[in-house]
């Protein structure tokens, strides 16, 4: 069901992470899963309508894989239906039923899909078969994308993947891998200026420990809401417990009336494909 009310500026992002859940096991992923997920959704989609602003656009994550939340359709549905703007990452792993479901679900309400391609789970060639089948389907679509790993022993790899993506005019990105510091937080792994011009880093993305600080716009336009309804400044806030905003099922929430210091060591905001300015006022190029 497509909403009548349709929202032309986007002045903030709620970032969604509806489950920890995930059907691939990848070597590199450092979220820790605990298999929570939102429970009662009608009520998350009833305080949703409350207390965030129809202005913001929902981003759909997973902390695993979104598309094996057992209610993730009906939380599609009350938030299209609620007139509120979409993105989402997923793995891509869904059948291809399910996600011509989505796209015709979300249809005029859906402004990024970003695909993550790990291939110690997943088929190159069945990967592409769905981004070709969907991009087919539903043409006046143009903002999909597909992101992977920068895994610094997968040199002629990423090369042969820059290429085929490249020859089907499929946008990719590559994210750099992170690992736990001795503080059991997550930093960038660091890499050569050979590797970094192999991988071509988006130069928007942040460098993590350089942003302590300097002030955000986090907490104020960008929140993280969490499978149990707790609210966050931003992706390093929910972790270390710091920016806390209340909690969306039992709370008011308690937005910043104007950017504040980024508290964090590590900023994990490209963790979200691309930065709060780029997901809120800045056109992408399909």
């Amino acid at each position: 069901m497509t909403s009548s009310k349709k929202i032309k500026k986007i002045n903030g992002v709620a970032i969604w992470f509806i489950t920890d859940s995930c059907n691939y096991r990848c070597s590199y992923c450092f979220t820790h899963k605990s298999e929570i997920k939102v429970d009662d959704y009608k009520l998350f989609l009833k305080n949703i309508r409350k207390k965030i602003p129809r202005n913001w656009r929902f981003y759909i994550m997973g902390g695993g894989e979104p598309f094996t939340h057992p209610n993730f359709f009906e939380i599609i549905n009350g938030l299209v239906d609620s007139g509120y703007r979409l993105s989402i990452i997923s793995n891509f792993s869904a059948p291809i039923n399910k996600l011509n479901k989505f796209f015709k679900m979300t249809e005029g309400n859906l402004d990024y899909f970003v695909a993550s391609l790990h291939l110690e789970q997943a088929q190159l060639q069945v990967f592409i078969k769905k981004i070709i089948t969907i991009k087919k389907r539903f043409p006046k679509f143009k903002r999909f994308f597909v992101n992977t790993v920068a895994k610094k022993e997968k040199m002629e790899e990423a090369k042969f993947l820059k290429k085929i993506f490249s020859a089907k005019k499929i946008r990719l990105t590559f994210l750099r891998l992170k690992k736990p510091s001795p503080d059991k937080e997550f930093k960038e792994i660091s890499y050569s200026p050979e590797e970094t011009k192999i991988f071509s880093f988006p130069s928007c993305f942040y460098s993590s420990p350089k942003l302590t600080g300097k002030l955000c716009s986090s907490g104020q336009k960008s929140a993280i809401i969490d499978p149990t309804g707790n609210i966050f400044r931003c992706i390093s806030g929910s972790n270390t417990k710091q920016g806390y905003l209340g909690n969306l099922l039992t709370d008011d929430i308690i937005f910043y009336k104007k950017p504040k210091p980024c508290q964090e060591r590590f900023c994990f905001c490209e963790d979200c494909y691309v930065t709060y300015k780029r997901l809120t006022t800045l056109p992408m190029r399909s």
